[in-house]
């Protein structure tokens, strides 16, 4: 079989590096920048991160922003759930000691009420993605309960208590999310079972910085040279690769980050990369390795 990476390229839409008090024309701008870009590059395969956290709990909920969550998914994009709880604290909540994404009841309240939300205005979440690659089986139910049926939070191998990120010994490529483990695949997963469609990872190492297809913290060669190792691996495996390349809105307007974005899209499509929506991904996952 001829080796295929599937990617899925997840765009973190957070107000990050813009100043906390960017107006909303100022991210906006960034915002065409990027789904311009996504068009151009990989026809429109995107799945952007919805912000929301307790600093910015409503922001990105409300207009200008609504307006083009409604256009981006008219024209085929999707929208991903990304609660950045203790990257951007309300000063009441700044001095926590444990990560939010351990407490459960908060947790479940935000989830719950921007998915209904959602919903009502009839642009359903495709994926959820924690932030700084947090999740917590916990947080695995309420997303089946929620009916959210992909993750992106996936990062192999990283492992951070203080944000309730731990991936030791995770699959490199998608899997089903066990019932014991969300770092465990289910050959055989329940109805409701999550896809998780890691970040794309070389598994030589876990420097964010060298180690992952993590635009801003990289350079073109080293995502390149991840990318190779991918293709080696569904080469040796004879299976194809399911991952995730991460990028952020906020880099978009620095022309250096851009033409890297631009070009490390390109070099992904040129050897033997295909683009896919979440949803797409988990519908090839399934003929492939379900039917």
């Amino acid at each position: 079989m001829k080796p295929v990476i599937y990617f899925t390229v997840a765009v973190d839409a957070d107000p990050k590096r813009t100043g906390l008090d960017a107006d909303d024309d100022y991210l906006m701008r960034k915002y065409d920048t990027t789904i311009g870009l996504i068009k151009r590059h990989i026809d429109g395969k995107g799945a952007v991160c919805v912000h929301t956290s307790p600093q910015y709990r409503e922001r990105f909920f409300q207009p200008p922003f609504i307006e083009f969550w409604e256009t981006w998914t008219h024209e085929g994009g999707e929208l991903v759930l990304h609660p950045e709880e203790d990257a951007y604290p309300a000063p009441e909540t700044a001095l926590r000691n444990e990560p939010y994404y351990n407490d459960i009841v908060h947790m479940e309240s935000v989830i719950n009420d921007k998915v209904s939300y959602m919903k009502r205005k009839k642009l359903p979440f495709a994926a959820f993605r924690g932030g700084f690659f947090g999740l917590t089986d916990d947080i695995v139910k309420v997303l089946k309960k929620v009916g959210i049926k992909v993750d992106l939070s996936c990062a192999p191998g990283i492992v951070r208590p203080e944000r309730a990120a731990d991936w030791s010994n995770a699959p490199a490529s998608g899997y089903y999310l066990s019932k014991e483990s969300y770092r465990q695949s289910d050959d055989k997963p329940g109805k409701g079972a999550i896809f998780e469609i890691p970040l794309g990872w070389d598994g030589q190492g876990i420097d964010i910085n060298k180690n992952y297809l993590f635009h801003e913290r990289s350079t073109y060669k080293r995502m390149c040279n991840v990318w190779e190792v991918i293709l080696a691996r569904s080469r040796k495996n004879d299976c194809p690769q399911f991952v995730n390349f991460l990028c952020h809105t906020y880099s978009m307007r620095n022309t250096r980050l851009r033409k890297q974005c631009e070009s490390i899209l390109g070099y992904m499509r040129d050897h033997n990369g295909i683009p896919v929506t979440t949803t797409e991904a988990k519908k090839i996952y399934d003929e492939l390795f379900l039917s």
